[in-house]
């Protein structure tokens, strides 16, 4: 099981587009929904907020470097990508997060 789901989180990561163009991505959990509605509650930002930390730290186990973020901690993080959602809550919370996590890794963060 434990090796499904880090599959599909593997193959999701690898096949999000970064310019955000339509591309159908099978995800799931929290990362499926909307960030309007990660911020719409704080019970939806804490479950959304712990999804993002396993979707980045799937990112870290499969990706080149392994310690992308490693400049903060996982409020860091959330934060971030808060910040994205804030300016565009049409965005989904598995783009959002890939699109920080891909920030970071190209500033070496």
């Amino acid at each position: 099981m434990r090796s499904s789901v880090a599959t599909a989180v593997l193959l999701s990561m690898m096949t999000v587009p970064v310019n955000a163009q339509a591309t159908m991505v099978y995800s799931l959990g929290d990362g499926q929904e909307s960030c309007a509605n990660w911020l719409s509650s704080p019970s939806n930002e804490v479950y959304g907020g712990t999804w993002i930390l396993g979707f980045w730290t799937a990112g870290n186990a499969f990706g080149q470097t392994g310690q992308v973020g490693s400049s903060t901690d996982g409020a860091g993080i959330i934060a971030s990508v808060k910040q994205l959602c804030l300016s565009d809550p049409a965005l989904n919370l598995m783009l959002a997060t890939y699109t920080v996590f891909n920030r970071f890794a190209k500033a070496g963060r």
